[in-house]
């Protein structure tokens, strides 16, 4: 019977439909075909086997398995949320979601009191008071030992947890931060452990002190909002995790703001679901910059260049920047003209182009020609990669991208991909939320194959255009939106406050890369105040010099 068994799944084709259930493989596995990624190895035979329980996923000709369930694997000083299992002799065991039990010595515990002193047996005695088996605590991490296990510790600021509700999700989700127990202003303490495990539960002032000791039983009587607002939490948390969105205090603020229009029980619903954490993944894959003035934003915008440049030229001997048009010419020509970096192995692209001669003020790469390569000597001709307007419309569209392909053949060729890692895109936004030649409602959208396509019906003048298509502009490395101007303060605060689904720039969600904001003074002007864990993120750099 299990001979039979093996034999079915010992090779494993995953060209399968999307209506038949997900390929559930175990190590020893032989994928036919594709290129190794977690999970995988080949062996001395050249063949592609798995190397850990999971499910086999497979992207173009990249194969990975996802594991059915992460396990911690811990270092020394993270913070973890464990469930006692067994009390021994001057010790307790704790399942902290890793391979083997973490183990708690009691002398590494501050017993009642605070009393810093060599543990006695009548300490032992006494340590099913203080915990035993089923009791959750919050600990640290003090070592691991040479079999994988971990040691913990107690401290001041560690406590056993009770009258809150604990959610588990996959380890990695959780991001890594200096200090994961946060005070939300609704009166919700949420604690972020590295292993996986959240606890969320009301505010307790004397706990907020960390005066109280860490062994009391802390009950108190729960309003009907504290109990709403523990399920909200829970629900966020959730959500957030199935959908792949890392976990931390700004990630689940916002979820939990944007989920406040809706009631607790509607927010797992599979529509919601996924319309909170799309609005949390961009907002925390995003960082926004605010430049006093164009010129900061010029400055900001060198900066940031020569440091991708610089950072290209070590990984590997070259880099491609999308350019856009618009406003962009004049910023890009002051920010450039302060880049002291050599430019010989750079590749200028256009995000999108006007279907015109060069010579008119139509053409964006007639303004770089004008603005950026005459006066500035670094930068030549031939660091650009201009469309041929010579051609048809729809020959052009084609043409470019063989032209795209060719500098991306190698990446190409060596990833397996379908669509090109551009290294940094500058993008303007247009009044109605347009980006590159992608404007809202039109047929470009849809595009799911192709690099470039041709518009021949702009509603912007002139209406003959060729334009990266979305999946393109998603699988970019990085994306950085340059927007300044009164104009522009309406489509800013629909963009970042509202999340209209249906503006073109809101449809931007890359895969693996992250986007920057760079709005100036004039164009920030309709968005709130920030917070101040937005504020740290979201610096001023109106005086800053590259």
């Amino acid at each position: 019977m299990m001979e039979t068994y093996y034999d079915d799944i010992s090779r494993l084709s995953l060209e399968s439909s999307a209506d038949e259930p997900p390929n559930l493989v175990i190590p020893g596995c032989v994928i036919v075909d594709g290129q190794n990624g977690h999970g995988t190895y080949f062996n001395d035979n050249g063949e592609l086997l798995v190397s850990t329980v999971g499910i086999a996923k497979k992207t173009n000709k990249f194969i990975c398995i996802e594991t059915v369930r992460s396990r911690y694997c811990g270092s020394v000083g993270d913070y973890v949320i464990g469930r006692v299992v067994e009390v021994l002799q001057k010790r307790w065991k704790v399942d902290v979601n890793a391979r083997l039990n973490a183990i708690l010595l009691l002398s590494s515990v501050n017993l009642p009191g605070g009393e810093l002193r060599r543990k006695s047996e009548e300490d032992e005695q006494w340590m099913r008071e203080n915990l035993v088996e089923g009791d959750l605590i919050s600990a640290e991490v003090m070592s691991v030992y040479a079999d994988g296990s971990l040691s913990l510790q107690l401290r001041d600021i560690h406590r056993k947890l009770n009258q809150g509700v604990l959610v588990s999700v996959p380890s990695f989700l959780i991001k890594k931060r200096k200090v994961h127990l946060h005070h939300f202003p609704c009166k919700i303490t949420v604690s972020f452990g590295i292993n996986g495990n959240i606890w969320i539960a009301p505010t307790d002032e004397e706990e907020k002190d960390c005066s109280s000791s860490g062994f009391m039983d802390i009950i108190q009587s729960l309003t009907y909002d504290t109990h709403d607002n523990i399920a909200r939490f829970r629900n966020c948390c959730c959500l957030l995790a199935e959908n792949k969105v890392m976990l931390f205090e700004k990630s689940l603020w916002l979820a939990y703001e944007y989920s406040l229009a809706y009631k607790v029980n509607e927010i797992l619903t599979e529509s919601l679901k996924k319309e909170i954490a799309n609005y949390v993944g961009t907002r925390v894959m995003a960082s926004i910059l605010f430049p006093e003035d164009r010129k900061g934003m010029a400055i900001q915008l060198g900066k940031l260049i020569h440091q991708l440049v610089e950072q290209k030229r070590l990984e590997k001997n070259y880099c491609v920047i999308g350019l856009s048009g618009g406003s962009m010419p004049d910023i890009m020509a002051e920010a450039l003209q302060a880049v002291n970096c050599d430019f010989k192995h750079v590749w200028f692209i256009f995000c999108d182009e006007r279907h015109v001669p060069f010579s008119s003020d139509e053409s964006n790469y007639g303004q770089y020609q004008r603005k950026v390569i005459a006066p500035i000597p670094a930068i030549q001709t031939a660091n650009f990669l201009p469309i041929d307007p010579d051609l048809n419309l729809d020959d052009c569209a084609t043409d470019y991208e063989n032209r795209l392909r060719e500098i991306f053949q190698n990446q190409l060729e060596k990833s397996g991909a379908q669509f090109p890692q551009i290294d940094c895109l500058l993008l303007g936004i247009g009044p109605d939320g347009h980006i590159c030649s992608l404007f809202p409602d039109h047929a470009a959208l849809k595009e799911t194959n192709r690099w470039v396509v041709p518009v021949g019906d702009s509603p912007k003048p002139p209406p003959r255009r060729v334009t990266l298509t979305l999946p393109v502009i998603n699988n970019a490395s990085q994306i950085v939106f340059v927007t300044c101007g009164a104009s522009k303060a309406d489509i800013v605060e629909r963009i970042i406050n509202r999340k209209d689904p249906f503006l073109p720039a809101v449809m931007v969600k890359p895969t693996t890369g992250r986007i920057l904001f760079l709005f100036d003074k004039e164009a920030s002007s309709k968005l709130p105040k920030l917070s101040k864990s937005e504020i740290t993120e979201c610096r001023s750099l109106s005086s800053t010099k590259p």
